[in-house]
This record gives C-alpha cells, sequence and structure tokens, in this order.
C-alpha cells in the first residue's frame, strides 16, 4: 500500500514521472525530474530518498516553492513559512503545521503561556507554538547540525519569543557527549541531520529542575521528542518540578508504560496511542513507538 501511495503522488506531482521511475528500477542513472509546479530535480540513484522528500512536500503542500537546495517557502495558518530543511527535514512540515501533531485538545490554549520544546531539532516546533500566541518559547537542543538549522529557522521568521539552548536535557547533570556516549541510541541515528560533537565540546547536560528554576516556569506546556531520553528525564524528575507543568505531550520510543505510571502518580490524567512495532530497544522498558499526552488534573 506505502509504495502504491508513493506512485500516486510522484504521479501527481511530477510531469516526467517515467523518467523518475526508470531510475528507481535501474533502468537509467539520472534524470532530470519537471514537477508540476515548474521545479526540477535531477534524481539518481544516491538522491532517490531527497527526491522523495520533495514529491512529499509539493503533495501535501501544494503552493510550496524551493528558494535553494536548502530553503523551502510555505504557507501555512495563514502565515508564509521560511523553512531550512537540512538533508531530511521536508517531512516535519505536515507533521507539525498541517497535522499539528503537537496542538492540545480543546479548552486548553497555548497562547499567553510559556512553553518548553525539549529536542526543537530544526525549530519547527518552537515557531508552531509562537505562532499560536506563546508567551515565551525555551527549545534545548544539542545536536550542532540541527541547532544551527533552528537558529536559521527561527531568525528567517523573525520569532522574538523562541528562545533556542545549546543544551542536552536528561535526569543528570554532566557534560554532555564529552564524559561518555550518554546520549547516543540506536533511534538518535536515523535522521540524517543528527551529528555527534566533538568529544572536546563541553555541551552540558542539564535536568527539568534546572529549567523550572533557571526559566521560572509555571503553568506550563511542555512538548518533548528527544529520541529515548524522554525516560530518564521524567522518571527523575520529583512531583514538585513536573508540579509546574499544566499539560505534556510526548513521542515515547521505548513504550508507554513506565511513563504513564509516573505521570499518572505526579497529579496527571494520560493518554496514549497504541505503539507501533519498533526494532530499537533500551534496557528494562517496552518495544514501541507512539504518542502520550499528560494533563494535570
Amino acid at each position: 500500500m506505502k509504495k502504491f501511495l508513493s506512485l500516486l503522488r510522484t504521479i501527481y506531482v511530477c510531469k516526467n514521472w517515467i523518467s523518475a521511475l526508470s531510475v528507481k528500477a535501474g533502468l537509467a542513472e539520472k534524470r532530470a525530474i519537471k514537477f508540476r509546479n515548474g521545479y526540477v530535480f535531477s534524481v539518481e540513484k544516491g538522491t532517490w530518498s531527497e527526491f522523495q522528500s520533495r514529491v512529499n512536500l509539493f503533495w501535501d503542500f501544494p503552493l510550496a516553492s524551493v528558494v535553494n537546495e536548502e530553503l523551502i517557502k510555505t504557507p501555512v495558518m495563514g502565515r508564509e513559512l521560511s523553512f531550512y530543511f537540512g538533508k531530511s527535514g521536508t517531512h516535519i512540515l505536515k507533521e507539525v503545521f498541517k497535522n499539528e501533531a503537537y496542538k492540545p485538545p480543546e479548552g486548553f490554549e497555548i497562547a499567553n503561556r510559556t512553553v518548553v520544546d525539549i529536542g526543537c531539532s530544526y525549530g519547527d516546533s518552537l515557531i508552531y507554538f509562537a505562532w499560536l500566541g506563546a508567551k515565551e518559547v525555551y527549545g534545548f537542543e544539542p545536536q550542532p547540525n540541527l541547532y544551527a538549522l533552528a537558529e536559521k529557522n527561527i531568525a528567517i521568521n523573525n520569532v522574538k519569543s523562541a528562545h533556542l539552548i545549546r543544551a542536552g536535557v536528561g535526569g543528570k547533570h554532566g557534560s554532555l557527549f564529552k564524559d561518555s556516549d550518554y546520549y547516543k541510541t540506536e533511534v538518535f541515528e536515523s535522521n540524517k541531520d543528527f551529528k555527534y560533537a566533538d568529544k572536546n565540546e563541553d555541551i552540558p547536560l542539564i535536568t527539568l529542575e534546572d529549567i523550572v528554576k533557571d526559566y521560572k516556569i509555571e503553568k506550563a506546556f511542555m512538548k518533548m521528542d528527544c529520541e529515548g531520553y524522554e525516560y530518564d528525564i521524567l522518571l527523575n524528575a520529583s512531583d514538585e518540578t513536573l508540579s509546574h507543568f499544566d499539560y505534556i505531550v510526548l513521542e515515547y520510543h521505548y513504550g508507554y508504560k513506565a511513563l504513564g505510571k509516573r505521570l499518572e502518580g505526579a497529579g496527571f490524567k494520560v493518554w496514549h496511542s497504541n505503539p507501533v512495532k519498533s526494532e530499537f530497544e533500551l534496557k528494562g522498558h517496552d518495544k514501541g513507538v507512539g504518542d502520550l499526552t499528560a494533563r494535570r488534573i
């Protein structure tokens, strides 16, 4: 089914889609593919995944344009978004701005609240929360490539309420990358824009307690997508620290049970999606990837 849908998308957005399929089938080494919106992409075996990301982009956002090989512009949420996508980031536009994966349910407003965004990657969610009217958005991202892209995205979209912090968040203090392989997991390797910092670079590892204290967090909204480190962060956070958040939305990577139990014990009502089968494992936890939300009772 996925292959069939991919074919339909390619036919829909590309004029000479047969040429693209000839490369995929190994009948041609390289072809210039003309998209129906005028964009041209040179596809070959090594650029097939990048080609597919453009196909998906124009399928989901027909009015999008690729300014150059790094920058996309597209109207979303009544505004024009400019977005530096790196090698892997085009799919995020659908997840964050079209599907609104981080939008809380009716009755809970982001507007005028503080947002803590742990694992803000390309800065997409920082922009999204700011556009929803958040008072301040604090984003934490340790990866050098992703941090640089987030910095550019915040600047080009002139998002004044977004604050980007180069730090990892965990259940203990330390120096990320320098002291150990603490922030390396299997799931972390799946994004082409992830690049580990030099071992000599001192990137702080901070805790949720630090964030609450340093940024005076109260009645906040927290989003977490930190590739498995949600367990270390939340299972080591005190009830008092968690009491500064009214709503939490996260992607879990190794099952939801331990996280759900911890948050319920701290006074939250918890909802979760059913876990999707995953090859990734973390000792002491279940398998499966999904979404979890928690609202303070």
